[in-house]
């Protein structure tokens, strides 16, 4: 199959229109139009239908998107790795969540680039689901992320880090402040958050980075869960206050491939 017919339909569906795509890929709306339609004849399946807004997958067009992302993926990732210097003998795409950036990724990526010059590194930031399905489908070689891992997969902990309530004043109530922003720090977080404040109100109000919450909550006031380590320098400057609120104690996990994290000479050990 052309791979690319498959970045062509990948990029009407991100522009969500023929001509818009056709302007991003930096040629005429009938070579896109061709293009799908040559994908459509492959496949003998209709793969786009248009609405009102612009353009929407079929339902076959809905399963070839994760196969599509994912050749597409594999084809950049060989391409890149071919072109590498000839200093370079190894290539590592990494990804983490946001949250986990600042404390455990970048000396993850510090450690990699000064102790490691032969070894080229992609950083990815996504949230926690994405980043597993990612690594699920081998474009992402390792992962820094909360979630515990399933499956054959190295998991090696990082570090510990306290999700902790706070907010811009310190008499903020715990429980039913309209306020209160939700923090969606993955699937785990997200049953202990719900069995934990089962009799309050649901937030308005969601981010799925801290930074984001907390940005949020010193702009407009009111209270949040966010990473210690991340909210540190505001509680230390008293822009935020650490109210008394249920802790939810978090390791983060650097996973990997069984088989990748063995061949790997900067993997850590305990």
């Amino acid at each position: 199959m052309n791979l690319e017919l498959l970045t062509t339909y990948l990029a009407v569906l991100e522009a969500g229109a023929l001509g818009r795509a056709a302007e991003e890929l930096h040629v005429s709306p009938s070579t896109v139009t061709t293009r799908i339609q040559l994908l459509e004849s492959e496949l003998g399946q209709t793969l786009l239908v248009r609405d009102r807004s612009g353009v929407v997958p079929t339902a076959a067009g809905a399963r070839l998107v994760r196969h599509a992302e994912t050749m597409v993926g594999l084809w950049e990732q060989l391409r890149s790795e071919a072109r590498l210097a000839p200093m370079i003998s190894a290539a590592v795409n990494l990804g983490c969540q946001p949250d986990l950036w600042p404390g455990f990724g970048r000396p993850l990526f510090d450690q990699l680039r000064i102790q490691h010059p032969e070894t080229a590194v992609s950083v990815r930031l996504d949230d926690p689901a994405s980043l597993a399905d990612r690594l699920g489908r081998g474009t992402l070689d390792a992962i820094v992320t909360w979630d515990k891992p399933s499956g054959d997969v190295a998991d090696q902990p990082l570090g510990e880090d306290r999700l902790v309530v706070v907010a811009d004043h310190p008499d903020t109530p715990t429980a039913f402040d309209p306020g209160y922003v939700y923090l969606d720090a993955g699937a785990e977080f997200g049953r202990w958050h719900a069995e934990t404040y089962a009799h309050a109100a649901i937030a308005r109000l969601s981010f799925d980075r801290a930074a984001l919450a907390v940005d949020h909550v010193l702009t407009h006031g009111g209270s949040t869960y966010a990473p210690r380590s991340v909210v540190a320098a505001d509680l230390a400057a008293g822009r935020l206050h650490e109210l008394d609120a249920p802790v939810w104690l978090v390791t983060a996990r650097l996973v990997a491939s069984s088989d990748a994290a063995a061949s790997w000479p900067w993997w850590p050990t305990e």
